[in-house]
């Protein structure tokens, strides 16, 4: 089965605010427009869709298997790197464990 890298850009800045895998990408930005447990990331959501807009999904690559937990891990760590504020909140990577909030890693 592929997976998709994706990110989820702010229409109104071109922002990527959260980087995800799945293998449904119209189903997972679907579930994306709803409240989960992700409070800040619902919050930006919804303050969108307020305003007829909604985060644009960007597919970064396609992998598969393992190989796609680790592309996931490179994207999240490179969109830090370049000084990106995710959404991304407690993300178990392959090989470590981190927790970002909206200011960075802690």
């Amino acid at each position: 089965m592929i997976d998709y890298i994706y990110a989820l850009v702010d229409p109104l800045t071109s922002e990527i605010r959260y980087i995800g895998r799945t293998g449904k990408p119209k189903a997972r930005l679907r579930t994306h427009l709803k409240k989960d447990g992700n409070q800040a990331k619902s919050e930006w959501v919804a303050t969108l869709l307020e305003a007829g807009l909604m985060p644009q999904m960007t597919i970064l690559e396609e992998s598969s298997g393992y190989a796609a937990v680790k592309r996931e891990d490179y994207w999240i760590h490179r969109m830090i790197d370049e000084g990106c504020d995710l959404f991304n909140i407690n993300y178990s990577g392959s090989e470590m464990r981190l927790t970002l909030n909206r200011k960075g890693i802690r």
